[in-house]
């Protein structure tokens, strides 16, 4: 495997076919990298846009250049278009801008490269208009595209892309990696921060870089202490302190999934939890996610909160049991 794209943790499969697309000298004019936030996929994009433009056959280097400029997001041929935001907010005048700058000769480079980041927020009037630029891709023109979901995108874009997925690492990658980055990071806090976000390296970094993203990860584990220890007070005290944000519930119940799903594969591989983990069997943890999941569905429809939690709070109290 490429040295360079070692720095690129997990994921062996996504880097065997960018090294193959490399070797063969022919890379698909639209590929499309499907994985959940914080698995690396603007990242990604970026390796495989070094990989078309640099000029080493064994490329991408990450030295040279060429590299360096795209890999810091000033390569006047790589163009950066991010979608990032609510569902929808990707709209079509993105598209026209684009549109407009295609058939313009690339200014260093062979071919020009558009990454279009979480594409699946794209409008449909947005995602129309790039089909017909995909059916007809100009000459020496590729498009990057990063979604989470690929569900989320119309079937007459997916049949005109390539699709990459990106994984979670696994929570020895995932380690590491954290372990290279902030060795003076303890290492309790970053087995602890492993666990709680299942191998996502992406949220892992914000859970030693932010504060807030530690503290939500703190009151989840919280919330799974009291559901293990069967503290149903406890339970309800922690949930109803999100009574007044819905956007902070949403986001404890996706924790709250992480951290359960890792729990039920690592309970059915019988691995030991960490000394700070929460212990729940795994017929519990299938129980807990189905509840989860109903709250995040019944969060969508626009439940009163103080209902909500309600609701959950008695649903998680009974699966525990």
């Amino acid at each position: 495997m490429n040295s360079f794209l070692d720095t690129f943790y997990g994921n062996r499969t996504a880097k065997e076919a960018l090294v193959l697309y490399k070797q063969d000298g022919r890379f698909p004019h639209a590929i499309l990298l499907e994985g959940e936030p914080g698995c690396g996929r603007k990242t990604f994009a970026r390796y495989l846009a070094c990989a078309v433009e640099c000029g080493e056959e064994s490329g991408p280097c990450g030295r040279c250049l060429t590299c360096r400029k795209i890999l810091s997001g000033i390569h006047p041929d790589v163009v950066l278009i991010d979608g990032a935001g609510c569902s929808r907010s990707f709209h079509i005048d993105e598209i026209r801008r684009l549109k407009s700058g295609v058939y313009i000769r690339p200014n260093e480079a062979e071919r020009k490269i558009y990454i279009l980041a979480e594409a699946q927020n794209m409008t449909v009037q947005a995602q129309n208009a790039l089909l017909k630029v995909l059916e007809e891709p100009p000459a020496g023109v590729m498009f990057l595209l990063t979604c989470d979901n690929r569900a989320r995108l119309l079937d007459t874009i997916l049949s005109r892309v390539t699709v990459i997925p990106l994984e979670p690492l696994t929570p020895e990658e995932c380690r590491r990696a954290l372990g290279e980055r902030y060795p003076g990071e303890p290492a309790q806090r970053l087995d602890w921060l492993c666990r709680v976000f299942g191998g996502n390296l992406g949220r892992c970094v914000a859970g030693v870089e932010d504060e807030k993203v530690r503290s939500q990860a703190e009151r989840t584990a919280r919330l799974l202490e009291k559901i293990s220890r069967g503290d149903d007070y406890g339970l309800l005290t922690e949930l109803s302190a999100l009574e007044g944000s819905r956007g902070e519930l949403d986001s404890c119940l996706e924790q709250l999934h992480r951290a359960c799903s890792a729990a039920y594969v690592s309970a059915w591989r019988g691995e030991r939890a960490g000394e700070d983990s929460f212990s729940l069997a795994p017929l519990q943890c299938k129980k807990i996610l189905a509840i989860i999941e109903k709250a995040a569905e019944f969060s969508r429809q626009n439940m009163g909160l103080s209902l909500l939690i309600t609701w959950l709070s008695a649903e998680l109290q009974l699966a525990a049991r």
